[in-house]
């Protein structure tokens, strides 16, 4: 097993797309929260951009960059460049919600599997008294 398959479900790809869109097109940021983003990076990239959105037309193509730290910087120009169009916004958001709902179903069942083991041994804790 990879490092990659225990990681929780997502999808780098789509995060950074659903980040281009966001900034080609802040009409969306209303649609998105942070909960959307897995990557650490990406989440950053999404707190830069809700402090920009309160001031008007601060969130574009060119203060986001400049506004974020040299390695962020770099991805997210990178993003800007590969996005083909900000219209397909409701793709990105789709997967990056597919992917949130598995990241939560996830957390749930290591939650559950939790809850059961500690009751097992609370159970078998019981049986020796």
């Amino acid at each position: 097993m990879n490092t990659q398959d225990s990681l929780p479900p997502h999808l780098p790809e789509a995060e950074w797309m659903l980040l281009a869109c966001c900034i080609e097109k802040p009409t969306i940021l209303a649609s998105v929260t942070a909960d959307h983003f897995y990557l650490t990076e990406c989440r950053a990239v999404w707190d830069k951009i809700n402090l920009l959105a309160a001031h008007p037309d601060s969130v574009n193509p060119i203060t986001v960059p400049m506004r974020l730290e040299r390695t962020l910087q770099v991805a997210t120009v990178e993003a800007l460049n590969r996005l083909p169009s900000p219209a397909n916004w409701p793709y990105w958001l789709q997967i990056c919600d597919e992917y949130r709902m598995a990241r939560q179903t996830a957390r749930l069942g290591a939650d559950l599997a939790a809850e059961a083991h500690a009751a097992r041994i609370a159970a078998f804790e019981g049986q020796g008294n």
